[in-house]
């Protein structure tokens, strides 16, 4: 499944497909409709998942685990478990993907090293940061430009952030400055060559209508969500 950037990896569009992949979708969507989960084992997925962002959230983790790989995989083997409780998604193997992702993290806390996740980009120059990273960029940056579009002065809206990236801690975080928040906001708003991909599209990404419409509800959504996301940490 081809895509355009970094943020198209794994992402599934019925825009972009054709006619009859389409109602391929639309028919898959309606079965599930036809057979909506017991209550009871959706109630233990869910709670299974959000155990799994607790224990991220704690720094839970499991010592044969890459940092950051112990709540993906504990939040994987819920998925997959939840599919396979469910006849009319087993009976389409639908789960195999996902076991095949979880058997490569098991060869990982194997000290073995899965064909799975061998890059099939092959890069001569130093990589970029990494996706996390890139993201922790884009919303600090945002957050600062929101702050500043509230009346907050450049230097404070930078502290601001910081303190929120610290509560959060965000990765990073301990090396963090106000001054290198700057920075990144710097570096995206010189565009393409100034900062990843990723990061600029973060920066520019339409906020929830939660956010609201004033630039400080939107700053004040932007530093709760650095403040308590387990997902740039």
């Amino acid at each position: 499944m081809p895509g355009s950037g970094p943020l198209s990896v794994g992402r599934i569009s019925p825009d972009t497909m054709g006619a009859d992949d389409r109602a391929l979708i639309e028919h898959w969507m309606q079965e599930a409709r036809d057979n909506p989960p017991n209550i009871e084992e959706w109630a233990v997925f869910v709670a299974s998942l959000r155990y799994a962002a607790e224990q991220e959230r704690r720094g839970v983790r499991d010592d044969r685990l890459p940092e950051g790989m112990t709540s993906a995989a504990a939040a994987l083997h819920s998925a997959a478990n939840f599919i396979i409780g469910h006849d009319f998604l087993k009976n389409g193997v639908v789960q195999a993907p996902l076991f095949r992702l979880f058997a490569a993290i098991v060869d990982i806390s194997e000290g073995k090293k899965p064909s799975l996740f061998t890059p099939v980009v092959k890069i001569s120059h130093r990589p970029g940061d990494g996706a996390v990273q890139a993201n922790v960029k884009g919303i600090c940056a945002r957050a600062m430009t929101e702050l500043m579009n509230s009346g907050t002065p450049l230097k404070d809206a930078a502290k601001e952030v910081l303190k929120a990236a610290k509560t959060g801690r965000v990765k990073g975080h301990s090396k963090l400055s106000a001054q290198k928040i700057e920075d990144w906001r710097g570096q995206i708003m010189t565009g393409p060559g100034g900062a990843s991909e990723v990061a600029i599209a973060r920066y520019s990404a339409p906020l929830p209508p939660e956010a609201a419409n004033s630039a400080l509800s939107r700053a004040q959504w932007l530093l709760k969500a650095i403040a308590e996301s387990p997902a740039l940490r």
